[in-house]
């Protein structure tokens, strides 16, 4: 393909494997990050975000503890500062923060969620993008965080660089994004829960990420892999195959029906049995979760550190 990769420019670029949709992705042979092909515009996003993307709150209280246990991590045992995060949805990792002594701040795209930050956390929460809230920002920051951002945004090299003005000299950008060179990601190429289009556009190597970052004007620190908020291995693998399969038999039926094409089956859901499988699979999941910590890029989520250089 023509295109070159977002990330390292290389133009030896793949088509992942997926379920037909409007937008597909394409994968570096070199440094493997993958991007939406043809690439959503701004206002294809705008109407997404608009109409069919809101994090549920109640999910999003419930995972706020091991939010805040991995963010705490990665920023390490220092005194505790001025905090922003970009992205912040409904703000408890703020708030909790801001209960050990941290002075913090939001910014979240979503003015629903945004406005419940406000009210419920009285936190301040600023609605919009990073670009439009600059003016109404008080850094410099000690840390910012952006967890599960970089991925939505067509060109995130305009963000890294607010961000970088935004921190103080030293200071430390933490990301969590899904990790392209997972093992489930490898096995399930397009077909992974985290290959979303149109919201992920963007779906980070190891490799990729570090080289975004250094371009941008920060030094990596540390690197590790997480499940995070994915779904166990066992149970991705099961749904992957299960809507592999009845992609191609509504296929099948399409080619052999004269009365015109069905619609394809949805995958079936069954809480209390995907509930099973993710604990039945615990011991596979732990056994990749070490492999993140000796270094592999086993894990579902990716975390970084880094300084502003």
């Amino acid at each position: 393909m023509s295109v070159g990769c977002f990330a390292c420019g290389a133009t030896t670029l793949e088509r992942v494997d997926g379920p037909p949709a409007a937008w597909q992705y394409v994968a570096c042979t070199r440094c493997h990050h993958a991007s939406l092909v043809p690439m959503p515009n701004e206002t294809e996003l705008r109407d997404h975000y608009n109409s069919a993307y809101m994090v549920p709150l109640d999910l999003y209280l419930a995972s706020t503890e091991r939010h805040v246990r991995t963010a705490a991590a990665a920023i390490g045992a220092r005194t505790p500062g001025k905090m922003l995060e970009v992205g912040c949805s409904y703000g408890a990792v703020l708030a909790e923060f801001r209960s050990r002594g941290w002075d913090v701040e939001g910014v979240e795209l979503d003015a629903r969620t945004a406005a419940w930050g406000r009210e419920h956390f009285g936190l301040r929460v600023h609605a919009g993008e990073l670009a439009q809230v600059r003016d109404a920002l008080h850094p410099p920051y000690d840390v910012i965080a952006m967890y599960h951002v970089i991925e939505h945004v067509p060109n995130p090299r305009p963000l890294l660089a607010d961000v970088r003005e935004l921190l103080a000299p030293g200071g430390t950008l933490v990301i969590r994004t899904p990790n392209v060179r997972s093992a489930i990601a490898t096995l399930a190429h397009g077909w992974w829960e985290w290959a979303i289009a149109p919201e992920h556009v963007h779906l980070f190597s190891p490799e990729s990420l570090t080289r975004v970052l250094t371009e941008a004007g920060f030094t990596p620190q540390h690197r590790t892999t997480l499940r995070g908020d994915a779904t166990g291995i066992v149970t991705e693998i099961l749904r992957t195959t299960a809507r592999r399969t009845m992609r191609r038999d509504a296929r099948h039926r399409v080619a052999s029906s004269s009365s015109g094409p069905p619609p394809p089956p949805a995958p079936p859901r069954f809480p209390g049995a995907r509930h099973a499988l993710n604990v039945l699979g615990t011991p596979l999941d732990a056994l990749v979760a070490w492999g993140g910590a000796l270094g592999l890029p086993a894990g579902p989520e990716l975390v970084v550190t880094a300084r502003r250089a």
